[in-house]
């Protein structure tokens, strides 16, 4: 039952947004695309964005939008239940958005468990990068698991389910047989087909499979809405993998090989899109990386549209790339050195990175007029000292030093932002083989930084908390088990300490 104030959001929200498109409800084969998150953090991925028109540009299919900050759940296009569709299929880009997923199933009053859901239910899809990090978590509540750009199966995926009309073990069967798509034992038990293997508490998943020429369809919004994180930009894909191989980054070891969109390609479908956007948002793991960056942005310069970079190394920021941010109005430059020392530096894979360099793309961008500076820092690094910890501030206050004296010419001093994170292993990456540092000399890392930082005038700062890096931790190496603890989470109502008390108990006396 749809309340009043439920759907007057929905229609503010709807009316907002342009580019959307809405097929009639029922006229074809309905798909549901949930992103398990809010309204706000999804209609901000690209690939949920993406995933919505590729299966509304099926002439048998239509795909509504869920998120989860609506409860009931309801699909925006129609205001209908999870019930009323016929696949469900879920992206997941954070891991603890597998919390969200469970809080989801209930809010759809749909079982939680897959042998639980019947016919009368829709089947489960998930997808997307937290699956081929760590699928154990939500493997025990989906139907399917796809590890697979979308371009590579889904249309596939699709024409199985016709041909297989009400036969979801067909179905089932025939789907399983599609490169990177798992049938999850579940799924196999609740319609009598062969399961996989669990072994040692862990369940098989396929080789992620690429799509080859992946932007022969728009890689665009195709909705755009200024109730996002990106106000009324288009996001464009440039890339897919990643040139480098951090040594704690998963795209770079994982979903390479790297791609790059051609630049006409580019070029079309920011002019196209004109009439609708003025801001145009670039994504990549290394946007700078795309071997005609500089003259992409200059078309862009041409054609008087606004640019922004969803990441920057600073080892391949370009003056052109400076220039169109600054002329597109950017407030920000966010730079990730992720180490105050450079022997740690070393270590992340970012040995071209010294700070020479770092210092002269922020000279830059002050200079270009950009006022204020972002950077990315990580604490619990393996071999982490108390002199790699110090690194940071005296790092930060030669910086500001020259962060003061730059930001003179422009009669204001801008503002010193840093994010400091922990270090999680992830699986799949060369720095998962060494454990983090233990949490207590990781909180005491954690104060000294603090200390110094504090006697920095105008840095700002944020620290992590410790709890949700052990529960981040949890998600991406956990075996089956970690749905034991989305489970107790929900029952804690996401207070993470006391569902991580409970867990560990149960933990320990398993």
């Amino acid at each position: 039952m749809v309340n009043f104030r439920q759907r007057q959001r929905i229609e503010l929200l709807l009316s907002a947004e342009r580019g959307a498109m809405r097929k009639p409800f029922g006229a074809q084969r309905m798909a549901g695309v949930v992103f398990p998150n809010t309204y706000h953090v999804g209609m901000s991925n690209l690939g949920f964005q993406y995933l919505h028109r590729l299966i509304n540009a099926h002439p048998n299919w239509a795909a509504e939008r869920f998120f989860t900050d609506f409860d009931p759940a309801l699909s925006l296009e129609h205001l209908r239940s999870p019930a009323d569709f016929e696949l469900l299929f879920f992206t997941v880009a954070f891991e603890l958005d597998y919390l969200n997923i469970v809080e989801f199933f209930e809010r759809a009053r749909i079982p939680l468990f897959t042998e639980e859901r019947g016919p009368e239910y829709p089947l489960i899809v998930c997808g997307g990068v937290c699956v081929d990090v760590n699928h154990h978590p939500i493997y025990p509540f989906v139907d399917i698991l796809v590890n697979a750009e979308a371009e590579a199966i889904l249309y596939d995926l699709l024409q199985l389910y016709e041909e297989a009309g009400d036969n979801r073990r067909r179905f089932l069967q025939d789907v399983r047989r599609l490169p990177g798509v798992e049938v999850t034992y579940g799924a196999c038990q609740r319609y009598d087909l062969d399961p996989p293997p669990i072994e040692e508490q862990r369940a098989p998943l396929p080789d992620r499979v690429e799509a080859r020429e992946f932007w022969s369809s728009p890689l665009c919004s195709h909705i755009l809405t200024p109730h996002t994180e990106f106000s009324d930009m288009c996001l464009v894909e440039l890339a897919r993998g990643c040139p480098y191989r951090c040594t704690f980054c998963f795209v770079g070891h994982n979903l390479n090989p790297y791609r790059t969109v051609p630049l006409d390609a580019l070029k079309t479908w920011i002019a196209e899109r004109t009439g609708m956007a003025k801001r145009f948002g670039f994504v990549a793991s290394a946007v700078a990386s795309h071997p005609q960056i500089d003259e992409l942005c200059e078309y862009c310069d041409e054609l008087g549209v606004a640019v922004s970079y969803s990441s920057l190394r600073a080892e391949d920021v370009t003056l052109p790339m400076l220039r169109t941010l600054a002329r597109s109005g950017a407030q920000m430059l966010t730079v990730a050195p992720e180490a105050g020392s450079f022997r740690l530096r070393r270590l992340l894979g970012k040995a071209r990175l010294p700070d020479e360099r770092l210092f002269w793309v922020i000279e830059q961008a002050l200079r270009l007029g950009i006022p204020n500076l972002k950077m990315y820092f990580m604490l619990g690094l393996p071999t982490e000292t108390e002199e790699d910890v110090l690194a940071i501030p005296d790092l930060i206050a030669r910086l500001r030093k020259e962060f003061v004296a730059g930001s003179r010419e422009h009669g204001r001093i801008g503002a010193l932002a840093l994010n400091i994170g922990v270090f999680v292993p992830i699986p799949k990456t060369p720095l998962a083989k060494f454990d983090p540092l233990p949490e207590e000399l990781t909180r005491r890392h954690l104060r000294l930084l603090e200390r110094q930082l504090r006697r920095l005038d105008n840095v700002r700062f944020t620290l992590p908390s410790l709890t949700l890096a052990r529960i981040q931790r949890l998600l991406v190496q956990g075996d089956l088990r970690t749905a034991d603890f989305l489970r107790l989470a929900h029952c804690c109502k996401k207070n993470w300490r006391e569902a991580l008390r409970e867990w560990e108990k149960v933990a320990a006396q398993a």
